[in-house]
């Protein structure tokens, strides 16, 4: 094992991010060297099983390696969205996008804008 790499027990002590309710325990998530965690925060429920959620990874220094919002659905309790539910979620990723900007949104401010692009339209294609 690298003379860097941590192992739980030395990670007691670092801090939950800003806006974090939940933590996952430290693991191997994208290195076999480091370790990170999940971690949750604000959790925006619209109704009809659709939430969006604040969430990353910490690294083990404490640093955030990435904050992001993301759309939750129960499809067992939910058969679809109408116009107003629509524009709730509308106003919900708003609230999220100010959030995760009032937090440092560390993982789009590294991606460029083309990935972020090609995301979006993935999204978009996934949807419709």
């Amino acid at each position: 094992m690298p003379k860097n790499a941590h192992t739980v027990a030395n990670l007691t002590d670092i801090p939950a991010p800003a806006g974090a309710v939940r933590l996952a325990n430290w693991q191997r998530i994208f290195s076999l060297d480091e370790l990170h965690r999940w971690f949750y925060g604000t959790s925006r429920d619209i109704g009809y099983g659709v939430s969006i959620v604040i969430g990353g990874h910490q690294n083990s220094d404490g640093s955030i390696r990435e904050r992001f919002a993301y759309v939750s659905v129960d499809n067992s309790k939910s058969d679809g969205l109408d116009a107003a539910a629509l524009r709730v979620l509308a106003c919900a990723a708003i609230g999220a996008a100010d959030e995760l900007d009032a937090l440092g949104n560390e993982s789009m401010r590294s991606r460029s804008p083309r990935t972020i692009d090609q995301r979006v339209a993935r999204l978009f294609r996934a949807i419709a």
